[in-house]
């Protein structure tokens, strides 16, 4: 059990001093506490750290495992207790962990401890939840952002706000409880006193571990910012998976150096290097200069504004020089005022880009830069499209860690990109450039602002959306790109509901090249039905001989919709072919004068036309009726009404197929086929409409 758990960890010691003789349980107990009774076994020792000892226990009223923390260490003075208690007091207070990100205290007391000597000594114990994933390891930059430093930085600000440091932040004390992340191991912490420092109260030993903690800790001292130095420490080794300098663990004067003259490098990717920003910004050595609560949190909503802060800050206290890039007579003195020229004479950017200015000017200033620039302008790719070598020349001056750039417009994100679209204000032309050119699928693939290899995904699919349909990718970025708290909830049942109106036709033909309903289909269903659909498409709204735009709509809102036998149903009465499906249904309006035509009769019903078969099914049922429409039925079907009601009798009267029924005659005209006209008068169409 001790090779996957240590909820102690014995770095943390008395600062220049050797590890004293520990006190240890030396037999199995039952420990009393407020809330529950707790069975420790000696042998259960998981972890010793510089105050405490841990072992596993079983919570007698539920059998639940659970981790007993024994402070050993501690010195039981006034002082001490008044510390203690007020550490108690907020963490029953604070013992929702979802919401504070504090190791929840589930009970406490006292137990009796035996030294070497077998002298018997009353010292505090806490039980607290046993973490089954253990102390947090190596993360990736996405979780350290998205989660590690959000909850990490939530539960120190309930801390400080309590007038509280911890004074003892790293990894080994920081786990995942049930998915959260919460911070432990209070046996340091204490209260800042009037002054806002924190004198160690309870112990004249200054505790600490080397590699986390802060300068002014070894001077006697702690503040608030002592507790984000060790933080930013903290980052910086989950970030790498071990301390920057583990090879000097073995000796502490180097190590503290170390860390004093060059900070914490963590050769971060490219897309990923506004972490070291905020590593760097959070180890200085004056407390008074260290990032803080808002830096933080400003670092996760807008690394960008975090960044470009913290580098004029640096820049006012080292007094870098300034850029002074002349852009068209304006002197640019940081990269941001050189954006913002190069956006409003997008053009005139790229004169300068592909003359080489910008090469020449960097060669000294940024080499990388200068050399990323003259790729670019060597590149195939981007030598062909200049605006796609403007937009990563861009990229890179912002160190990746900009909003989208392209045409002389920004975009803060892909949300921006949708709401511009939405409203009628993004330029189709020049978006639709953006798609087909591949940058957005590139820069995000190049950047830290991408969440997962999903947003890339979705990226290239509008991307290869807009290389084939233009305006189809143009609104499929609309929808796809739209913030899922923004999305319209809606089903493509919802939409096929909406269309089926009293004027479907109308709506069904417009809706066949209809780019924005499509894009919306894509969003909600994938691209792979929508643009098979406009391959397909013919350009013939309704035949007679062939699958027909209006069919192909039936098909593609059979594939993608729940309710399947609605729409069956639906082309089935309003289909290209429907007319023979009516055909079928109203076979008692006509007469069947011979052996031939009863015969013609069975043929018709013997054909399965069904709502629980699939359109394409039931198609070529249709297709069958039908040539037994033009090949038999027809040649025996008195269709001349006039000569009905006149009374004149033909052959067709004793041999071949009659009917009494006015609208049981072929003399409906439906988009130029040959129809009853109880058909039209069934579905309501508009004879001789505009649907044509």
């Amino acid at each position: 059990m001790a090779d996957t758990i240590a909820m102690a960890d014995n770095s943390t010691r008395a600062m220049g001093m050797e590890e004293s003789h520990r006190l240890l349980l030396r037999k199995d107990v039952v420990f009393e506490g407020k809330n529950d009774s707790y069975e420790i076994k000696a042998t259960d020792r998981i972890g010793s750290g510089g105050e405490s000892q841990v072992y596993l226990a079983k919570r007698k009223s539920d059998g639940e495992q659970v981790v007993a923390k024994i402070y050993d260490e501690y010195a039981d003075t006034p002082a001490s207790r008044r510390n203690r208690k007020r550490i108690i007091d907020f963490l029953v207070k604070n013992s929702d962990y979802k919401q504070t990100h504090i190791m929840p205290l589930l009970d406490h007391g006292n137990i009796s401890m035996e030294s070497e000597e077998g002298e018997d000594f009353l010292k505090p114990i806490d039980i607290i939840p046993y973490c089954k994933d253990g102390e947090l390891k190596q993360c990736g930059y996405k979780i350290l952002k998205d989660k590690v430093i959000p909850e990490i930085l939530q539960a120190l600000n309930s801390l400080h706000t309590s007038n509280l440091v911890h004074r003892d932040i790293k990894p080994n004390n920081i786990y995942m409880l049930n998915g959260d992340v919460v911070i432990a191991d209070f046996g340091t912490s204490g209260e800042i006193s009037s002054n806002d420092k924190y004198d160690y109260i309870g112990t004249q030993k200054k505790r600490g571990t080397v590699g986390y903690t802060a300068p002014e800790v070894w001077q006697g001292y702690a503040v608030v910012s002592s507790d984000y130095y060790s933080f930013g420490c903290t980052i910086a080794t989950l970030y790498k998976g071990e301390h920057v300098y583990k090879n000097l663990f073995n000796d502490d004067t180097k190590l503290i150096r170390a860390i004093n003259n060059n900070g914490l490098p963590l050769h971060c990717l490219d897309t990923e290097t506004d972490l070291q920003i905020l590593v760097d910004a959070l180890v200085r050595m004056a407390e008074n200069d260290r990032a803080g609560y808002d830096d933080i949190k400003n670092w996760i909503k807008d690394s960008k504004s975090f960044v470009n802060k913290w580098k004029n800050k640096q820049r006012q206290n080292d007094e870098a020089p300034l850029l002074e890039f002349n852009f068209e007579g304006k002197i640019c003195n940081n990269e941001a005022e050189l954006t913002d020229a190069m956006l409003k004479q997008w053009d005139n950017a790229k004169r300068y880009l592909y003359r080489g200015i910008i090469a020449d000017f960097f060669k000294q200033k940024n080499p990388t830069l200068a050399d990323k620039t003259i790729n670019i302008v060597e590149s195939k790719e981007t030598a062909i499209n200049q605006d796609l070598g403007l937009a990563r020349f861009l990229h890179y001056l912002n160190q990746a860690e900009c909003p989208i750039y392209w045409g002389g417009q920004t975009y803060k994100n892909l949300s921006e990109i949708s709401k511009a679209i939405a409203n009628k204000e993004a330029d189709e032309k020049s978006i639709t450039a953006m798609l087909t050119s591949e940058f957005l699928s590139w820069k995000f693939s190049n950047t830290k602002e991408v969440a997962n290899q999903a947003t890339i995904d979705v990226i290239k699919d509008v991307e290869c959306i807009a290389k084939e349909y233009a305006q189809l990718g143009y609104y499929t970025a609309m929808h796809r790109f739209t913030a899922s708290a923004d999305k319209e909830r809606t089903t493509p049942d919802a939409i096929f509901k909406e269309k089926i109106g009293d004027d479907w036709y109308k709506t069904a033909k417009e809706s066949v090249n209809d780019d924005i309903m499509l894009s919306k289909l894509i969003d909600l269903k994938g691209r792979e039905p929508v643009l098979n659909f406009k391959k397909e498409c013919t350009g013939i709204f309704v035949s007679d001989d062939r699958v027909s735009d209006l069919e192909l709509l039936y098909m593609l809102f059979e594939g993608i919709c729940e309710d399947k036998i609605s729409v069956r149903e639906h082309y089935l009465r309003y289909g290209p072919h429907a007319y023979l499906y009516w055909l079928q249904q109203n076979l008692n309006l006509y007469s069947f004068n011979s052996s031939r035509a009863k015969g013609i009769e069975s043929q018709i019903k013997n054909i399965k036309i069904d709502k629980n078969m699939s359109v394409s099914k039931n198609r070529s049922c249709l297709t069958s009726l039908r040539t037994i429409l033009l090949n038999e039925f027809m040649k025996l079907l008195q269709n001349n009404y006039l000569l009905t009601y006149i009374g004149l009798r033909t052959e067709a009267d004793t041999e071949g197929i009659t009917t009494q029924y006015t609208h049981a005659f072929f003399a409906g005209d439906f988009f130029g086929i040959n129809v009853p006209v109880g058909y039209l008068k069934n579905i309501n169409y508009k004879t001789g409409g505009s649907y044509e």
